[in-house]
């Protein structure tokens, strides 16, 4: 028989045993057993991190009138008034500048703000204008020494509300009188200095 004949006889004995098979039955499927849900861990909540608390501003470091002090960071600016808008004046101080003390410190913008002039020969140079202290123990300035007997600068007063300052020894020469102040409640400042000679004599009104 060739391999046609056998492949036709193959074919053939395939058809006739399928046609002897017993009916196929359709299997009755099982039942699955329902996976139970996992439960995904809940997840633990780690505490968010509550910002810095604005440090007291009676942190801010001391200075008198006429001190010497010295930047402790680099890139502390030199503004045209006190407060964090106010107008920057010169490039940024660097580490080390050294600057003498007007008067201060005022706070606004809840840092304690002082007026000085320039103190150095080094760049950037500036006439004078207001710089952010910082607060201890990590102040932006740092004392370097008490004022000299010839500073131009006698004494500096700050504070809010009523208050009498002084008094304080001046010497027999002109004298210039500064002062800043802030009225937020629109209520009206006052402003008075007295002079009194040497000797326990009246004081007189002066401004």
């Amino acid at each position: 028989m060739g391999s046609r004949s056998r492949a036709a006889a193959a074919a053939a004995a395939l058809l006739l045993a399928a046609c002897t098979l017993p009916p196929l039955t359709t299997p009755t499927p099982r039942p699955q057993p329902t996976p139970s849900p996992t439960l995904a861990p809940t997840p633990s909540l780690s505490p968010s991190p509550s910002p810095s608390p604005t440090p007291d501003l009676t942190s801010v470091p001391d200075y008198g009138a006429g001190d010497v002090v010295t930047t402790l960071i680099d890139g502390l600016r030199v503004r045209q008034r006190p407060g964090s808008d106010g107008l920057v004046l010169t490039g940024l101080l660097p580490l080390d500048a050294t600057l003498q003390v007007v008067m201060g410190p005022i706070a606004v913008d809840d840092l304690g703000w002082y007026l000085v002039t320039d103190a150095d020969d080094d760049e950037p140079q500036f006439e004078e204008g207001w710089i952010a202290a910082g607060f201890e123990p990590e102040a932006w300035i740092g004392g370097v020494a008490e004022a000299p007997d010839e500073s131009p600068f006698v004494a500096s007063f700050t504070g809010t509300g009523d208050a009498e300052h002084g008094p304080i020894r001046v010497a027999d020469r002109d004298h210039a009188i500064r002062w800043i102040a802030g009225d937020p409640d629109e209520d009206g400042c006052r402003f008075a200095v007295s002079l009194a000679p040497a000797g326990g004599a009246d004081p007189i009104a002066a401004i």
